[in-house]
């Protein structure tokens, strides 16, 4: 696969060849997926495009401060910063191995940063509606897909043209495990105008650079979208956790929804169900039941106009 290098830094510096290495080992002998290798290298070849580094063997510790810096003054979180500092950290621990020279840098002073306790949020079917009203075509089928079928941000950025069966979608989990997702007809339809549009053979969200787009990149523009809905403390994966609370005001056992949400086991899913911020499940009932009251109510009329005309009336003089 293509690693990407040659547009960070060029062939002639050393570091070009260091890093090759790396990537080619990961690569072959310890047979990492692909979306692994994507992640791995857009991690480090930021670092290097950054640094401007020519030479590993000059790499300083200070440089990774500063790399840090810049990315949590973009608005990067705490847990994004660290992913791409486990990626950096794990090849220069590597490089140390294959006795790489570098003096002044000690890597037991790459610290990770201090992460928030994770959130739990969620949105009705009508908020998600209202933050829809302002979505370009690509947020909106982010959007629709991640409430539709409960995915996770790299699920929904790993997405391939081969992964969509009809309103099927395969989904490779946490894990390696595999599980098959529904969308809705609507966005089915959106989803393939988008496809025909853009012209999509691979990867569904293309990124700049080759492969798919970048998970933060995602993340930006879908809260940027529900904060001009008016909706400043959204995250993407409150999508999900609205995917799973409303199959359980429907009605489904916690053993379906941990098969529709890849967990794997039903404890972790009565935890994902639990403890949602500021609200309880009394809360969420009067938000919901509403709504479903009413749609049922609709399908109801719907049938009745259907069937009522078709009954068929014997005229008064017709002859059994």
């Amino acid at each position: 696969m293509a690693y990407g290098l040659e547009k960070v830094t060029s062939p002639e510096y050393p570091i070009y060849q260091q890093v090759l290495i790396f990537y080619e080992y990961c690569d072959q002998v310890l047979a990492y997926t692909h979306k692994t290798m994507l992640d791995k290298a857009h991690s480090i070849n930021n670092f290097i495009k950054f640094s401007n580094l020519k030479n590993l063997e000059d790499i300083t510790n200070q440089q990774i401060y500063d790399w840090v810096k810049w990315h949590k003054e973009r608005g990067n979180t705490a847990r994004s910063v660290n992913n791409y500092l486990h990626q950096l950290k794990a090849m220069l621990k590597w490089q140390k191995e294959e006795n790489v020279e570098m003096p002044n840098l000690k890597i037991s002073r790459i610290s990770f940063q201090k992460e928030a306790p994770a959130r739990k949020n969620w949105f009705t079917r009508q908020q998600i509606k209202r933050a829809l009203l302002y979505a370009e075509p690509r947020e909106w089928l982010f959007i629709s897909l991640s409430f539709d079928c409960g995915l996770r941000i790299e699920e929904l950025m790993s997405l391939k043209l081969s992964h969509i069966n009809g309103r099927k979608i395969k989904i490779i989990g946490k894990g390696n495990r595999l599980r098959w997702v529904m969308m809705s007809r609507k966005t089915r339809r959106r989803l393939t105008r988008w496809i025909k549009k853009e012209n999509i053979t691979d990867y569904l969200w293309k990124g700049r650079y080759g492969g798919h787009l970048r998970q933060e990149k995602a993340r930006l523009m879908m809260e940027e979208v529900f904060a001009k809905a008016g909706f400043d403390n959204f995250r993407p994966h409150d999508l999900r956790h609205s995917f799973a609370t409303e199959l359980k005001l429907l009605g489904l056992p916690t053993r379906k929804i941990q098969l529709a949400l890849g967990h794997t086991t039903e404890a972790i899913t009565e935890h994902y169900l639990s403890d949602l911020d500021g609200v309880t499940i009394e809360n969420i009932r009067k938000e919901v039941t509403m709504p479903l009251i009413k749609l049922h109510i609709r399908a109801l009329f719907s049938n009745l106009f259907y069937i009522l005309p078709r009954i068929a009336l014997k005229p008064a003089n017709q002859k059994p």
